[in-house]
């Protein structure tokens, strides 16, 4: 059962649009396959096929999206593919993508060079306007709100309670800070269809026994973004490196005491998947691990450096 779903993931795209029913055609009968303008005077109008990346294709030359349109062709009952789009493989899909035109000719025969009579009315269509061409573009900026899961992976430090707690104490309560909620928005402007360069700003929130430790990091990033083919989906990487600030504040019963807050350098790395929802409009997921770190002073004026290290998972909406 998986080797059959990874050779389905693993192969192109089939689409048909069928106008007119038939019945599908014997597999000794011939199907003609042209690029070219049709010269026939008189066919019948029998559907579309499209053959494009499913983004995860590795068996997508020419020769091998032709045989599967024929093979559509010949379940449609048409005679006659007529490859009326025809996309080379480039930077985005390593794919060869084809969109054609069903026909059904009694007598497949090619007008001579020398006749210009019009052509009749079936064939007007796939020349105005192939309904199976994408038209979406990717647009010149991104912008994202997210929210994400946050755990910082530093290993836990030395017990600075000041005899407060006993190192197993410590211990605990500095577990339960170690999960939390991230936050925050970014916007990124791209020079074109690849590389872009912008802004992000991330809040984080930990919490545990009243005490809250929370940071603020604002930097520019750099992102690298690589669609499919029809642009329906998005892989996203991205770096930054920028500001962070941490504030710590404690707060028991009715009394709240505010620690310190300070600042610090951090950066990120981030890998994100974008999927269409609607034109222009995007949902996303994300990971991304962050390095950093803020130097404190404990209560009796220790200096002791406070890593920020952490991984996020999480999502939003792009626009």
């Amino acid at each position: 059962m998986l080797a059959v779903i990874l050779a389905a993931s693993c192969s192109p795209k089939v689409v048909t649009h069928i106008s007119t029913l038939r019945a599908p055609l014997g597999y000794a009968e011939p199907i003609t396959v042209t690029e070219d303008l049709p010269r026939f005077r008189d066919a019948q109008l029998v559907g579309t096929v499209e053959v494009s990346d499913s983004g995860f294709s590795i068996d997508c030359g020419y020769d091998e999206v032709v045989a599967l349109a024929v093979a559509e062709v010949r379940k449609a009952g048409g005679n006659y593919l007529h490859i009326n789009v025809h996309r080379r493989p480039d930077w985005i899909s390593s794919c060869h993508w084809i969109a054609g035109t069903i026909f059904y000719v009694d007598e497949p025969q090619l007008r001579p060079a020398h006749q210009e009579e019009p052509m009749l009315s079936a064939f007007q269509p796939m020349y105005i306007k192939t309904e199976t061409e994408p038209e979406h573009k990717l647009p010149g900026w991104r912008i994202a709100f997210d929210v994400a899961y946050s755990h910082r992976t530093a290993k836990i430090g030395e017990n600075t309670s000041g005899g407060n707690m006993s190192d197993s104490e410590w211990t605990e309560f500095m577990r339960g800070l170690m999960s939390g909620v991230s936050y925050g928005a970014s916007i990124t402007g791209f020079f074109n269809s690849v590389y872009g360069l912008g802004a992000k700003f991330v809040g984080n929130h930990y919490s545990n026994r009243g005490f809250n430790a929370d940071t603020y990091y604002i930097a520019p990033e750099f992102m690298l973004r690589v669609p499919n083919r029809d642009l329906s989906n998005i892989w996203i990487f991205s770096i930054s490196a920028g500001y962070v600030g941490y504030r710590e504040s404690f707060k028991s019963g009715d009394t709240s005491a505010s620690s310190q807050m300070v600042g610090g350098i951090k950066s990120t790395a981030e890998v994100g998947f974008d999927f269409r929802i609607a034109q222009g409009v995007y949902m996303g997921l994300k990971l991304v691990s962050s390095v950093g770190a803020v130097r404190l002073k404990t209560e009796y004026g220790e200096s002791v450096m406070n890593s920020l290290h952490a991984i996020e998972i999480g999502g939003g909406i792009r626009f």
